[in-house]
């Protein structure tokens, strides 16, 4: 059982990371820059913590180190182009 609840703290954190990144999502689309590069932020902020967690609890996995290449995707690829996407065409002058 404390195997399973050693791996499970930072995949939570990594899940945390995502949950960020589809909020920054969610607030480009509704037209709230602030929030969304916030939790851009926050994203970044919460990849740092899951990867020492993880080495300090010994606790690397491939299902982790999957989940953490798909946060990072989302957390620093879709979710800041969409945020510049969104600000950008919302800028009649350009």
């Amino acid at each position: 059982m404390s195997r399973v609840l050693r791996y499970l703290a930072p995949n939570l954190i990594t899940l945390s990371s995502m949950i960020f990144g589809l909020v920054s999502l969610w607030s480009s689309h509704n037209g709230d820059p602030a929030l969304a590069a916030w939790m851009i932020i926050y994203a970044v902020l919460t990849d740092r913590i899951d990867g020492v967690t993880a080495r300090a609890l010994k606790a690397t996995s491939e299902l982790g180190m999957q989940l953490d290449s798909f946060a990072d995707f989302l957390n620093f690829g879709i979710a800041p182009a969409y945020l510049i996407l969104v600000y950008l065409s919302g800028r009649p002058d350009l």
